[in-house]
């Protein structure tokens, strides 16, 4: 058993294990009464080639998760001996699964309560892009169960994306990168299993299993075969919830939770909030104002902040608005840098780096500017991409072009010339305005 972590914390035993790595409790050094969790990763899935970026996105997203039903992220290491590890907030509770194998069945004021405090934390998430993309019970922590001080903490985000970034890769524009669905299969979206775009909808789809779950003590596909679970989310309805065995919900409520399964994401409840509504409306309880964090106003729509302009020195820049999902602004890209023969130099979310034109170096190195061909100039894209609203299709791209070896390309025409027929050509492959 590990002594210590990150050199800050002291083990105090193994929690558990998953597929992403073991969980221990620790306390900081000096501090003996004080409880944490310490997050290791499993060195399979350290190794793999992008872990690193997914680790830097998984830390990037937890600490803008600062909420009273989200655990909170504390510290992170990315070098630590035992592997990459986070440091969370230790949650004194039980899981809402294993509520569930006490319980079998909650009632439908339970469950309301319980899905109160989830649409909080899920509202408060996806207002700044990120999408849980796991949601299941052994990720809901329901805190003081069984007393007037019942809540539930959303753990977990480990699989969550910066939906609002867009993570163009080299490889997905090489179009070698494999599709693959984040997610338990029990409570996987199907446009997760078809390939679609993954957006804060997916969420709402987890919660509508989780609801039919909880109401019925069963899965609304309660397949052991996975492949089958899989078909069922893309092609089948569940069982009435009185077939199931819950004869006291009232159709209502149940049409809510058939709305959250509905297959296709503009189907369902658009918002955590909406469900929350929904649910309110057919319960005759709001269950947003009965879990809203004490002291927490109601928020209150404000005037969106105009984007300041780019002004950099020795580069060009254009915005451009892609009405697309990001699967077909893959495809754009690719075809853009096939025909012009750019290459790939960096990709991050939001962040995609390209390079076209070969330079004619002299001897010293630096470019020759006499050798330039005037009709392929080196010039380096940079790519800025958000989708400001994860729900549609809009990709906001702020297009930086840049010399990427001397500066001085920067006042040839030639140069000049060729960036505003790259930008041209980039404008039309994305079919922007």
């Amino acid at each position: 058993m590990p002594d210590q972590f990150m050199g800050r914390y002291t083990s105090l035993g193994l929690l558990g294990k998953g597929s992403m790595g073991q969980v221990w409790l620790a306390h900081p050094l000096g501090q003996p009464d004080k409880r944490l969790v310490v997050k290791i990763m499993h060195p399979a899935v350290a190794s793999q080639p992008r872990f690193r970026q997914l680790f830097e996105r998984e830390i990037q997203s937890m600490a803008k998760l600062k909420h009273p039903y989200i655990v909170q992220l504390l510290d992170f290491s990315s070098n630590d001996p035992h592997g990459p590890s986070l440091v969370m907030e230790f949650v004194p509770g039980v899981t809402l699964e294993a509520l569930l194998d006490q319980q079998m069945r909650l009632s439908v004021g339970h469950v309301g309560l319980l899905l109160g405090y989830l649409c909080h934390a899920l509202e408060a998430a996806h207002a700044i892009g990120i999408v849980h993309r796991d949601l299941k019970p052994a990720n809901l922590m329901v805190v003081g169960a069984g007393t007037l001080e019942e809540s539930v903490k959303v753990m977990d985000f480990g699989l969550a994306q910066l939906a609002g970034k867009p993570h163009i890769t080299a490889e997905r524009l090489a179009g070698a990168e494999q599709l693959s669905a984040s997610g338990t299969p029990s409570y996987i979206c199907p446009e997760s299993l078809r390939g679609d775009e993954v957006d804060p909808r997916a969420d709402i789809y987890s919660i509508g299993v989780m609801l039919y779950e909880m109401l019925t003590g069963q899965l609304p596909f309660p397949y052991t075969d996975v492949n089958r679970i899989l078909r069922a989310h893309l092609n089948e309805k569940p069982m009435p919830l009185a077939v199931a065995g819950a004869r006291d919900v009232p159709p209502a409520v149940e049409a809510v939770i058939n709305m959250c399964l509905a297959k296709f994401a503009v189907e369902r409840p658009q918002t955590a909030r909406e469900v929350a509504t929904r649910f309110s409306e057919a319960l005759g309880l709001d269950i947003w104002e009965a879990a809203r964090p004490e002291g927490t106003p109601e928020p209150t729509a404000a005037m969106p902040t105009p984007k300041p302009a780019i002004v950099e020195r020795n580069a060009i820049v254009h915005q451009i608005d892609a009405w697309m999902p990001e699967r077909i602004a893959v495809v754009k890209l690719r075809g853009f840098l096939e025909d012009l023969g750019g290459k790939v130099t960096a990709s991050e979310p939001g962040l995609l780096k390209m390079r076209l034109g070969t330079p004619a170096a002299s001897q010293s190195g630096r470019i020759n500017i006499k050798q330039v061909k005037k009709e392929h100039p080196p010039v380096e894209i940079e790519l800025r991409m958000e989708k400001p609203d994860p729900r549609d299709n809009r990709l906001s791209v702020t297009a930086v072009f840049r010399p990427f070896t001397d500066p001085v390309l920067f006042q040839m025409p030639d140069w000049r010339n060729r960036c505003q027929f790259l930008y041209k050509e980039l404008q039309s492959y994305l079919m922007a305005r």
